[in-house]
């Protein structure tokens, strides 16, 4: 299924209300009796007084009535079509897999017919825990549109350093930044960051030959396009013509493209992900 080129309306409208209660995550932050949680209360509260209701009308916290168990779903929303699930937690990665889970298995029960929009709104626990909550987040995108092709995931995670909120779409293509140690490079798509990656590494290395090429990259460059894998990317100036690996899976089993990721921080290339920012998404709201 291809990408939408957009964010979601129902996902800006989220974000705009995350926005308006940031001021109770940061005092959350801020905390001096770290068992204290009521300011996590105040941003769920503020959060239903500011979700528009155009989309969904009726919003609802800590809602139980999908199972006789005494899950609650911190927010929860649903009209005609559509089911939408809100939750809020650290970033412990455990935790959000747990819950996504359970949260799975109530809409597969009680609302399969709908189609599911699953939240994750999270706040820093570490910094490690980030990025494991992001690949469970991404993981659990793969098997919801598995499930049912119209339903999907998004995490949002506020970066307490930026004081911003990171969007995590998954349905949208993505973006990268490359980083090396005199410049850095946008890209779009895991096949347009591999061939800037092998680009920029051709062009910082003059006269470079194709067999040295390969030993740095090893089964990611080719000399030939093969079946449907490699797409060409320029002839050296040895006359050799370099063509870059294309079948990368970045959802699901991607172990290809974290391998590529590891090559690339060996050679001077850190990779990461360019996600949208919150502020970004409300703006192109009220366009």
């Amino acid at each position: 299924m291809a990408k939408t080129k957009s964010i979601n309306p129902l996902i800006k409208d989220i974000c705009s209300a995350i926005l308006s209660a940031q001021k109770h995550i940061e005092n959350h932050l801020n905390r001096a009796n770290v068992n204290d949680h009521s300011n996590i209360d105040s941003f769920q509260d503020e959060m239903l007084k500011n979700i528009p209701t155009s989309i969904i009308p009726k919003w609802q916290i800590e809602y139980d009535k999908l199972n006789g168990y005494s899950d609650s779903i911190d927010i929860f929303g649903e009209n005609e079509d559509e089911v939408c699930m809100i939750e809020i937690d650290a970033s412990r990665a455990d935790q959000v897999a747990k819950k996504m889970l359970s949260r799975f298995a109530l809409w597969q029960l009680f609302r399969s017919k709908k189609k599911l929009i699953y939240v994750a709104i999270l706040y820093p626990q570490n910094s490690s825990s980030r990025n494991e909550c992001e690949k469970y987040l991404d993981f659990g995108n793969s098997i919801l549109k598995k499930l049912n092709k119209n339903s999907f995931v998004v995490g949002v995670y506020y970066d307490q350093s930026a004081t911003k909120w990171q969007v995590w779409d998954f349905n949208l293509q993505s973006s990268f930044n490359i980083a090396c140690q005199t410049h850095s490079i946008k890209a779009t798509g895991l096949v347009g960051c591999a061939k800037t990656v092998v680009d920029d590494y051709i062009k910082t290395h003059k006269g470079i030959t194709y067999p040295q090429l390969q030993k740095v990259f090893g089964r990611y460059v080719d000399t030939m396009a093969g079946p449907s894998r490699y797409s060409k990317l320029m002839t050296l100036a040895d006359g050799s013509e370099v063509f870059v690996y294309t079948q990368w899976r970045e959802y699901g089993y991607r172990s290809n493209w974290d391998d590529f990721v590891r090559l690339c921080k060996k050679i001077g290339y850190v990779i990461r992900k360019d996600y949208l920012w919150i502020t970004d998404v409300s703006m192109s709201n009220k366009q």
